[in-house]
């Protein structure tokens, strides 16, 4: 009967166990490597069962803290840290996203979010902009892995996208933007329109809405994935008013 610390190899699945023994079942404290990958697990046993929640640590540095289930699945709720620097904290089905979740680069911006969820639940934008959100925020619904359904996007400026301080809301579908949406822009202008995989439906009507013009019914634009490059503001008969990059400080 085995009690006390040990060492348990098994051999079909390629790990090593190193956990306590009281009565010959797994209790306490435990860690599993696996021999073929150099992942390991900190993980609990309490009656010779994973008690719950587990720390995954995989060999390419992403990091998964949350619920497992008996086959070491992510299962539950989750934290996954990416070696890129993006979290995920959501809920999750069989190692995959599934269900509610964030995804977020910066762990003030997640205590920002959590104090103010009715926010971004009832998509008060003027609210959001006045929070101090540092960088890039996603919140929404997951199905296998993939966002699916209406989410809200949040992005600061970065040299990868022409507007500082954006808010898009819309559909997701198999990870892309799909059917109508809004970019909300600091300022109070917002720009609608339908996307098509990932790109705005050129066949599609789009609307700017600005605080100089309330609105505007054509616009010929530069688009390259959710990144406007420019605009040209057409009037309600198509004459040209403006060819400029559209910038969020226009007035």
């Amino acid at each position: 009967m085995k009690n006390g610390k040990g060492i348990i190899e098994y051999i079909n699945n390629n790990k090593i166990l190193n956990c306590e023994f009281i009565n010959n079942k797994r209790e306490g404290k435990g860690i599993i490597k696996f021999k073929n990958n150099n992942d390991y697990i900190e993980i609990k046993f309490k009656n010779d069962k994973i008690n719950e929640e587990g720390i995954y640590y995989y060999y390419n540095g992403d990091i998964y803290d949350g619920e497992l289930d008996d086959n070491l699945n992510r299962n539950g709720n989750g934290i996954l840290r990416y070696k890129n620097g993006l979290i995920y904290n959501g809920e999750w089905k069989n190692n995959e996203k599934n269900g509610k979740g964030i995804i977020y680069s910066n762990e003030d911006d997640y205590e920002i979010i959590i104090k103010n969820n009715q926010l971004f639940e009832e998509y008060k934008i003027k609210e959001i902009f006045k929070l101090n959100i540092k960088d890039y925020i996603f919140k929404g619904n997951f199905i296998n892995n993939k966002k699916n359904g209406e989410g809200i996007l949040y992005k600061r400026y970065n040299e990868n996208f022409l507007f500082n301080d954006t808010i898009f809301i819309g559909e997701y579908k198999e990870n892309k933007i799909e059917g109508e949406g809004i970019i909300h822009f600091i300022n109070d202008n917002y720009f609608k329109g339908y996307w098509k995989n990932d790109n705005i439906d050129e066949n599609k009507e789009y609307t700017l809405y600005t605080n100089k013009l309330k609105e505007i019914r054509k616009i010929n634009l530069k688009y390259n994935w959710n990144k406007i490059i420019s605009m040209e503001i057409l009037n309600y008969n198509g004459n040209n008013i403006k060819n400029i990059p559209f910038t969020s400080n226009i007035k």
